[in-house]
């Protein structure tokens, strides 16, 4: 059988496993900017379910932190309960993880489990505090009905410091950085980690063997822990390798180094921690060997104990006046802002009133136009009122007038009917005398003596011509 067949039959069998046996939570265990986001997300993709309430990314992990709000919430208020601090180099003591306060946030991290998967048979969490809260994360995982797995990412804590600072610089203009502070720190974390996934199935991954070959590190990892990763062989291989190309970063070379545990007392931190590192990178754990590291390492930070309170302490008082130099620059930038908004007003406001202004004086030039129209209209008023009054003062004559040539009309015509009358009566005597006479004379010319004398009526009219 070739070796490819035994590594599926391997994974089959894993898969078989997985499904059978208790659900199975990976803890991705190391320091910050070790790979940890990189590797938890590659293990997403892989078919490992991640909670919903992830943090977003942003400046220092552009690619995804894949590691959720509420764990790292309670992380924070597990390490400062503990008096220690995010970034600090003092070992949490061994009897915190014992006190009531140790179980009262056990029991958060249990429902905080419980609400963040659903039935899921595979998970990862990923918080690089969680390397200094382990024993927390193993009890609450178990109490949920999981199987802990621990993996371990390890990058040379040089490369670590450098890139601590790198991100502290692209938002923080100061230098809070400097060596030994990022490998003293990684020192910490990492021997935490150790101690902390002790007992339980872990495997270590060097970063830089994740980005160089992750189907080998992966099925490498699957094997060590007894898990089948339920998307390999998929279309998302594909994603993984585009999310993996992206965060490739090429880190230094660095030489091995590998002294004896005796003589660790006479390295410096930076050497120490680089010691440690190939120790991890190329043994593993082997108890004795990474414990004088630890024992070496608590030497150092308890000697110098003060001074490292008095840095730390110094640092959370820089840091705490960055925040506030932070706050007084956003003020001052909401109040410029802000000025430049009222300034803007002002203008709109000055150009209104120019207007306004404008138009004031322009409605006094109509207003003194109007004035003199008014006077103009009032003269040609009172002049028609006097022009009316004068038709009035004529029309009242003129019906005077007409009033006494109506009485005078009346007065003539009451006279001139009475004269009417009167040359009426005389008109009808006429007629009648008229008549009369004319009935006379009709029988004058109808009588017998007026026929006999016809001709010498005849005879006269022939007389009165000559003559």
């Amino acid at each position: 059988m070739g070796s490819e067949d035994g590594e599926r039959s391997v994974d089959r069998a894993a898969g078989r496993a997985l499904h059978d046996g208790p659900r199975t939570a990976i803890l991705v265990t190391g320091m910050h900017r070790n790979g940890t986001s990189a590797l938890a997300r590659t293990l997403s993709l892989l078919g490992a379910a991640l909670p919903s309430d992830l943090v977003p990314a942003n400046e220092g992990n552009p690619h995804g932190h894949w590691e959720p709000r509420g764990m790292v919430d309670l992380n924070d208020r597990m390490l400062a309960d503990a008096g220690s601090d995010l970034y600090g180099v003092r070992d949490i003591p061994a009897a915190w993880f014992e006190s009531p306060a140790a179980s009262a946030f056990t029991d958060d991290a249990v429902r905080l489990i419980a609400g963040s998967f659903a039935d899921e048979r595979l998970v990862v969490l990923k918080d690089p505090r969680t390397a200094l809260l382990a024993p927390i994360w193993n009890r609450a995982l178990a109490s949920a009905g999981f199987r802990v797995v621990h993996v371990l990412p390890l990058r040379h804590p040089a490369d670590v410091a450098a890139s601590l600072r790198r991100r502290h610089l692209q938002t923080i203009p100061y230098d809070a950085w400097a060596s030994p502070r990022g490998e003293a720190v990684w020192l910490r974390y990492t021997l935490a980690a150790v101690r902390g996934s002790r007992g339980h199935a872990r495997a270590f991954l060097r970063y830089a063997d994740l980005l160089a070959d992750w189907r080998r590190e992966l099925g490498r990892l699957g094997r060590d822990l007894g898990i089948a990763w339920p998307a390999l062989g998929t279309a998302r291989e594909a994603e993984v390798d585009a999310f993996l190309h992206a965060n490739d970063r090429a880190d230094g070379e660095h030489a091995a180094i590998a002294p004896d545990p005796r003589t660790l007392g006479d390295l410096d931190l930076p050497t120490l921690a680089a010691a440690c590192y190939d120790e991890l990178a190329s043994v593993g754990d082997d108890g004795t060997r990474v414990d004088a590291f630890g024992a070496e390492f608590t030497r150092r930070i308890a000697g110098a104990g003060d001074l490292i309170g008095t840095f730390e302490d110094l640092y959370a008082l820089v840091w705490r006046f960055f925040e506030e130099a932070g706050s007084l620059a956003t003020r001052l930038d909401l109040s410029l802002a802000a000025e430049g908004r009222q300034r803007e007003r002002v203008q709109q406001t000055w150009a209104a009133l120019t207007e306004a202004n404008s138009d004031k004086l322009r409605l006094r030039l109509d207003a003194g136009s109007r004035d003199r129209q008014i006077v103009s209209l009032q003269g040609e008023l009172a002049r028609l009122d006097g022009a009316v009054e004068s038709r009035d003062a004529r029309i009242a004559d003129l019906e005077h007038q007409v009033a006494r040539l109506d009485a005078e009309l009346c007065e003539f015509a009451t006279s001139h009917e009475e004269r009417f009358a009167e040359q009426r009566g005389v008109a009808d005597t006429a007629r009648r005398d008229h008549a009369d006479a004319l009935s006379r004379l009709a029988a004058l010319h109808g009588s017998t003596s007026w026929r006999f004398t016809a001709p010498l009526r005849a005879l006269s009219r022939v007389v009165r011509r000559r003559a």
